[in-house]
């Protein structure tokens, strides 16, 4: 953070203001520009969190009120005016958000962070890696169907009702931010959406959905989900042995590509606490309402099947990893482990995959389970992370070769294919071949959107609704492709 040597005064007008504002010493008032981010290697995106935020001329003593900003609307911020600190609040100068070149007349402001989210994405949980999801247990207005939503974290204006959908949301903010995380018993209420990205090139982020009240939520802390195995009974114990939920034999498996499952909200050593959703099932009881919570125990013969969930751009993400050390793998040493040190991030994110318990190395595999990673399909995952950036030149080439193996895999997955077989012609080499099938759910039938063919190639039409696509990826609200793959294909 830059102190500040003085502030300049500039006065405006006749462009429909009349006024001063202070700019710091910094600014370069012949070539306005926006502030950039350390981070994303663009400018820094800012949306309004609360209605009615207001926009001050300066961040001195006697300020004068500019505007008064609408919830929801996005910003960018003046070149050198950024993270001010005065008067016990930290402030930034706004201007409008989508002009690609800052217009001195449309400079909205000073803000107090307060008021302000600044990622482009939700708020991520430190321990776990992921975005803070999650679900609404119940809502408080219409016989608990719906739920109030207001412009504000205090929630006591301009309250909205919405109703409760039966899938997740992602939180972007949390009052009061000294509470220390969204989950805090001392949260009181929540900013969501059901984004995993704002759009920066609109002035106006719509899908914000607002301020809801924090005690009607619970949170989503994996990226696991399950359905019950077909032509098992679905019937689900709590710990003390009493049953909570029932449904009818599933006949077939869902679609892979539907929007939502049964959740895993929280995995224990001895237990999944899971959300069960009852639509999704032909459940005997009618009186549950969105869904119901339970802790199903690994120690026995449960019939789920479990799928992971997760991005096309988290693929993508893996892939440039593996990318990564299959192209370096031939660097000299010492760079090598520089290079592969820095491509660890991308999986294993900024932890020391050490077992505070006992004080031993996590292996990798470990250690990305542990921050709810994606499962990577290679040998090389059961080294420590000091063993695999240590490695010499013989193992680093057998690594490469895993690499390349397990690249192919993902890059199967994006194009809605899955493995076989793989026989290896060459190991010295690298060489190998894969055999690889479009039938997906292994029902015999490979069937993408509206055509169903054989395995003989043998295009035939008017699918029945019982007939499953064989699609891993669907389209999320206002976002990219998503998709739930199961578990066990990753191994």
């Amino acid at each position: 953070m830059k102190s500040l040597c003085y502030f300049l005064l500039l006065f405006f007008w006749g462009i429909n203001i009349s006024y001063s504002l202070c700019l710091t010493c910094y600014t370069d008032i012949n070539n306005f520009s926006f502030e950039k981010s350390q981070e994303i290697y663009g400018d820094i995106s800012v949306w309004i969190a609360r209605d009615k935020t207001p926009a001050f001329n300066c961040f001195k003593n006697d300020m004068a009120v500019l505007n008064r900003l609408n919830f929801r609307k996005h910003y960018r911020i003046l070149k050198d005016n950024y993270r001010i600190r005065s008067n016990g609040k930290t402030w930034s100068l706004l201007l409008d958000g989508i002009d690609t070149v800052p217009d001195p007349r449309k400079i909205i402001g000073w803000v107090s962070h307060e008021y302000l989210i600044f990622n482009t994405n939700p708020i991520k949980n430190d321990l776990t890696g992921l975005y803070y999801k999650g679900l609404i247990i119940h809502g408080d207005i219409n016989n608990g169907n719906s739920i109030s939503v207001y412009e504000n974290s205090t929630l006591t204006e301009t309250k909205t009702t919405v109703e409760i959908q039966n899938n997740f949301f992602y939180v972007y903010d949390y009052y009061p931010r000294n509470s220390g995380s969204p989950e805090s018993i001392y949260t009181r209420s929540l900013l969501i959406s059901p984004k995993s990205h704002l759009d920066v090139y609109s002035d106006y982020e719509p899908l914000l959905v607002g301020w809801i009240d924090r005690k009607n939520v619970i949170f989503w802390n994996t990226r696991k989900a399950f359905e019950f195995t077909p032509g098992s009974n679905i019937e689900v114990k709590d710990e003390n042995g009493r049953i909570v939920f029932t449904a009818e034999k599933r006949l077939k498996p869902m679609p892979y590509n539907t929007k939502l499952k049964h959740l895993i909200l929280d995995e224990e050593e001895d237990y999944y606490h899971v959300a069960i959703f009852p639509f999704l099932e032909k459940a005997m009881q009618k009186s549950f309402k969105n869904f119901i919570q339970a802790n199903i125990k690994k120690n026995i013969n449960i019939n789920i099947n479990i799928f992971q969930f997760l991005f096309f751009t988290d693929i993508e993400k893996i892939m440039y990893f593996l990318t990564g050390i299959l192209e370096t793998a031939e660097a000299e040493n010492d760079n090598r482990k520089k290079i592969w040190d820095n491509f660890l991030r991308i999986i294993i994110g900024e932890m020391n995959c050490i077992d505070h318990k006992t004080g031993k190395e996590l292996t990798l595999k470990e250690c990305n389970q542990k921050r709810n990673g994606i499962p990577i399909k290679a040998n090389f995952m059961n080294k420590t992370k000091t063993q695999f950036i240590n490695c010499d030149n013989n193992e680093a080439k057998t690594i490469a070769c895993e690499a390349k193996i397990a690249r192919d895999h993902f890059r199967l997955l994006i194009q809605e294919k899955m493995i076989q077989k793989i026989t290896m012609i060459n190991k010295e080499q690298c060489i190998f071949d894969i055999i690889y099938t479009h039938d997906l759910n292994g029902d015999g039938l490979i069937i993408k959107d509206d055509k169903v063919c054989n395995l003989s190639n043998i295009f035939i039409r008017n699918k029945t609704v019982d007939d499953l696509e064989d699609k891993f990826f669907f389209k999320k609200a206002g976002e990219g492709s998503v998709a739930w793959i199961p578990l066990k294909k990753f191994y």
